[in-house]
């Protein structure tokens, strides 16, 4: 058994983003991205990926998305990394986090 923790890079539309006006549907991501990511560490060997703390933008990356468009909640726009940054002020969306 595997334990990893994913987080969002940019929010994500749920009810809780438009309770707390967390932005609006420009900066939000469809839950799907969070879905992906996490079938995506559910098919990864427990014995080798165990105890990490991942985004979901870097789990998909390592699959093989480079294309997030499609999960925009409002098409054409491209959410900012506003969760990520919500816990981690320091965040890079450029660095390379692999």
């Amino acid at each position: 058994v595997a334990a990893n923790a994913l987080w969002p890079v940019a929010a994500i539309e749920t009810e809780a983003t438009r309770h707390f006006e967390m932005g609006q549907p420009e900066d939000w991501r469809t839950p799907e991205v969070v879905a992906d990511a996490t079938l995506e560490l559910l098919s990864r060997d427990p014995d080798s990926f165990t105890g990490n703390a991942v985004y979901d933008e870097d789990v998909l990356r390592e699959a093989g998305v480079d294309d997030f468009s499609e999960y925009a909640v409002v098409e054409g726009t491209e959410p900012g990394p506003n969760s990520a940054l919500l816990f981690d002020p320091a965040f890079d969306p450029d660095a390379d986090r692999r």
